[in-house]
């Protein structure tokens, strides 16, 4: 009978080797009010054991839980120390106790206790065990105030000295400041003086009609086949001309349009007719597709000159001119 009730005993030795211990512990017993409350728990256990997280939130509920930080796990002595940290905090005056918790424990991992882990456990289960900690007690001071005192300060007002290098350097900084704000406005007042000072270059439309057309000649786009870029640039530079030459939108005018409006222009009715001519033969290259002989383009460089030429006012400067540049 002896032998047996020794064997029962190894074997429950042999689950559970050792008590499972868990101690709860603040770091003081007096706090003032909001102060943050440290409560500590250590649970402490042999290898091959594992526990279940009790439901603090629920456990607690007579001061604010702030935070339950992560537990932190440690081998010391052969023995696993489990110590977890919560932060409470309480907002007035009392006497706080923090119940007993119980800790479920049983032999093996986590995912050995599934179940009991889900809530589905039986009090009956022989191989669930439970822990209780120790009740914690600690007291949450108000602030003594003394109403027969008079209402100041809890420390009096600093005073700091003036520091004269620091006011001297903003004053300098200051004046540099100043300096170059007056210097930046009379250097563009003198521009802008300068410029208004300076005379408007005018430069006459057949001028700019003239230099266009060398530049043009000097291309030689025709002559490498570029029949059709030619035609449109010549025919661009004359309307452009006529735009400056007689003050009228020949760019955006009709070929017939450019024509009427020449009529009408008494300085340009000697170019006309060769104007016409010049305008046709480019709009059936231009959209009609005609593909002109050498001699075509080459009269039409010759009629363009012409067209410029003629109508060069006499004194040189033209009437409704558009080209004056600064």
């Amino acid at each position: 009978m002896v032998r047996a009730l020794v064997i029962i005993l190894i074997a429950a030795a042999a689950v559970y080797p050792q008590e499972f211990k868990v101690n709860a512990y603040t770091d003081t017993t007096a706090y003032m009010i909001g102060d943050y409350v440290k409560l500590h728990f250590k649970v402490e256990h042999d290898k091959g054991l594992s526990f279940a997280e009790p439901s603090f939130r629920d456990s607690i509920i007579n001061i604010d839980i702030i935070s339950i930080n992560k537990p932190v796990i440690k081998d010391v002595n052969g023995k696993i120390v489990t110590e977890q940290e919560i932060i409470l905090s309480r907002y007035d005056s009392a006497d706080v106790k923090i119940p007993p918790i119980t800790f479920y424990y049983w032999k093996g991992g986590k995912k050995d206790r599934a179940s009991f882990l889900a809530g589905k456990y039986s009090a009956e289960d022989s191989t669930l065990k439970s822990a209780v900690s120790n009740e914690v007690a600690f007291r949450i001071n108000a602030v003594k105030v003394n109403v027969q005192e008079e209402i100041k300060d809890i420390k009096e007002p600093l005073t700091i000295p003036i520091d004269w290098r620091l006011i001297l350097l903003y004053i300098l900084i200051g004046i540099a400041l100043a300096a170059a704000a007056v210097y930046f406005y009379l250097r563009i007042k003198r521009k802008r003086e300068l410029l208004a000072g300076l005379k408007k270059i005018y430069i006459p439309p057949h001028v700019t009609a003239l230099t266009s057309l060398d530049e043009l000649e000097k291309k030689s786009l025709w002559q490498k086949g570029l029949i059709k870029e030619f035609h449109s640039e010549v025919t661009g530079i004359i309307r452009k001309y006529f735009e400056g030459r007689f003050g009228f939108p020949s760019l955006e005018l009709t070929t017939g349009e450019t024509i009427e409006l020449l009529n009408n222009t008494k300085e340009a009715g000697t170019v006309v007719k060769d104007t016409t001519e010049f305008l046709n033969y480019a709009d059936l290259v231009k959209f009609a597709k005609f593909v002109p002989m050498n001699e075509v383009n080459e009269m039409m460089m010759k009629k363009a000159y012409s067209i410029v030429e003629s109508t060069i006012p006499e004194d040189g400067k033209e009437e409704n001119g558009a080209g004056n540049v600064q």
